[in-house]
């Protein structure tokens, strides 16, 4: 297995990531852009400020692999309780479209993918300490969605809001504890 190195990302990272490319999908272009900071109010950069880290992923001859990200959001969780709770989430995540589906031979588990997000559930259990860790997922992103169900995320019902600028998401959410009523 090729094990990558997660790199705390930072503005002087900034040159790293201005050839990154994960795709020509609407969300790849999303994701590409939310790295560079050329989203007005959704960047990294702005995320950073409200807290959101953000990890930077290599392989060990430095290739950058992809990215990853933490924060936090308020939701109704379960949507039947009236006040809305604190949940982790996974504001962006991507592999630069060259190691999509690597390293070669490696077995589902061990992909750069699943690396990325078995390091983000590992640090949202050990920092956070929140009960659940949610993403969205544009459905017809399918890759991506297999990645997240190898991971232990299930489907969570949307609401009719979730469907705003011409977006397809789902809602996927993963238990961070051993109990999951908790």
């Amino acid at each position: 297995m090729i094990a990558l190195t997660a790199v705390p990302f930072a503005p002087e990272h900034k040159g790293m990531v201005s050839g990154f490319a994960c795709g020509n999908e609407p969300w790849a272009r999303e994701a590409e852009a939310w790295i560079k900071g050329k989203l007005k109010r959704d960047g990294v950069y702005e995320a950073m400020k409200q807290g959101v880290r953000a990890w930077l992923f290599f392989t060990p001859n430095d290739a950058l692999v992809g990215f990853g990200s933490l924060g936090t959001a308020k939701m109704h969780y379960p949507y039947e309780v009236p006040k809305a709770k604190l949940v982790n989430l996974i504001p962006s995540l991507a592999v630069h479209r060259d190691f999509q589906g690597g390293p070669a031979g490696a077995a589902p588990g061990e992909r750069f993918s699943d690396q990325i997000v078995d390091f983000l559930i590992t640090e949202a259990r050990t920092t956070a300490l929140l009960p659940v860790l949610l993403l969205f997922v544009d459905r017809d992103n399918a890759r991506a969605m297999h990645v997240y169900q190898r991971a232990g995320f299930i489907h969570w019902p949307e609401r009719p809001s979730d469907y705003d600028q011409g977006r397809n998401p789902c809602r996927m959410i993963v238990s961070l504890v051993d109990n999951p009523s908790e």
